[in-house]
């Protein structure tokens, strides 16, 4: 089977210089047009001798994978009708590549599943993305393994097994093994559902838990140094001043964008006439609870050093959590070696010095931290904190001082 795909241009596309590309199969010499792709570019970005976008055009990555999901689809319903030993002609391919309420791989069947995802308004392009790189990370791993497909029948313990050993290979966190796991296994389930298979084929398949590891933050002594230090480059200072701020609310990257965009809307005075953020988290629209003034010691400088809430300068998630490694590697020439801060750090950890500042240092309960966290139970929070000697000890003094007095 020979896979073309090739451009096709309008009366009106070929005054603005722009095409649409087709696809079209043969085999054994006979023709079928499968149609539009739906992918459109200008004529200049497409290599029709290689049959892919050329770096001309911004969306040439994406367009590209595109184009290798349709490849790959085709290929897996040749390899069935191989499989199967049935008849193979260029129109029973065709007809089974449209019957799109019936695919016959896994991808094909991801990609029915992310158009769906992508359809609830519910949920958040974020997540969308995350769910499209497990299937690229998957397709990755068919080649890998020299299939360029499987049909869904296949997606058995034993292939998951494999896949879990390649993601380990390529050095993936086990957190992230577990999650693409769960996705593909959630993809399956989907699929039976929809009654694309017979069976469940992973039916004996189950994820194991991630085994979660202790989590890593800044102390107060550590945070105050960092936050008193004037860093060499301009960008570093900028990435310093913004984690000053989340580990002093406790937000996630996002939410403390749009409190920065928009002060206005989420700092406000609470019910004891002092500064609070009442925030509601993006992902869950639960409202994170941060009484700001009680920080103010750490917040109010960064504030006053731009002017206000809405001047602070801020910058990509990527570029922060590249800028913060540089940040930590230059602390830590001031610090003693068993205060050094993690070589690796980025914007979560954060949030985990907020929690163990909470929780450890000021001995409040957890109740109250989820409420600061905007967090509706204390369900999976050992992930930012664990309760540690650090509050045993705040804790006795506050008995003693009780006592005392």
């Amino acid at each position: 089977m020979e896979i073309l795909f090739w451009r096709h241009a309008t009366p009106s596309q070929k005054k603005k210089g722009t095409c649409t590309i087709y696809t079209r199969i043969t085999i054994f010499g006979r023709r079928e047009e499968l149609g539009s792709t739906g992918i459109k570019t200008y004529v200049e970005c497409w290599d029709p001798e290689h049959q892919v976008f050329t770096d001309s055009d911004p969306h040439a990555s994406f367009k590209n994978e595109q184009l290798g999901e349709i490849k790959g689809q085709l290929l897996g319903i040749y390899n069935e009708f191989l499989r199967k030993k049935q008849p193979i002609t260029a129109l029973r391919i065709k007809e089974a590549y449209q019957r799109s309420d019936n695919p016959s791989t896994f991808l094909g069947a991801f990609s029915l599943f992310l158009k769906e995802y992508q359809e609830d308004e519910s949920h958040e392009d974020s997540s969308y993305k995350t769910l499209r790189n497990v299937k690229n990370l998957f397709a990755r791993f068919l080649m890998q393994t020299k299939r360029r497909e499987i049909i869904l029948d296949d997606m058995t313990p034993l292939l998951m097994e494999q896949y879990a050993a390649y993601m380990k290979k390529c050095k993936y966190q086990e957190s992230y093994l577990v999650k693409s796991s769960r996705v593909v296994r959630q993809v399956v389930k989907w699929a039976k559902k929809k009654k694309m298979v017979g069976f469940d084929p992973m039916e004996d398949f189950s994820v194991k838990h991630e085994k979660k590891k202790k989590p890593i933050f800044l102390n107060t002594l550590q945070l105050t140094v960092w936050a008193n230090h004037e860093f060499s480059n301009p960008f570093c200072q900028r990435a310093a001043d913004l984690f000053v701020l989340y580990c002093r609310t406790g937000f996630h990257y996002q939410d403390l964008m749009q409190v920065i965009k928009d002060p206005a809307e989420y700092i406000r005075i609470g019910m004891d006439s002092k500064t609070w953020i009442y925030k509601p988290r993006q992902k869950t629209e639960v409202e994170a609870k941060v009484p700001l003034h009680k920080f103010e010691s750490l917040v109010g400088p960064v504030i006053q050093k731009y002017g206000g809430w809405g001047n602070i300068l801020t910058m990509t998630n990527k570029d922060l959590n590249g800028f913060l490694k540089l940040c930590a590697a230059e602390v830590n020439l001031q610090l003693p070696k068993e205060h050094h801060i993690y070589y690796k750090l980025s914007v979560k950890h954060g949030r985990n010095s907020f929690s163990h500042h909470i929780l450890n240092e000021l001995a409040m309960d957890k109740e109250r931290l989820i409420t600061m966290l905007g967090r509706l139970s204390t369900t999976d929070l050992d992930v930012y904190v664990r309760p540690d000697e650090v509050g045993i000890i705040t804790a006795f003094k506050r008995i003693e001082k009780s006592n005392a007095a």
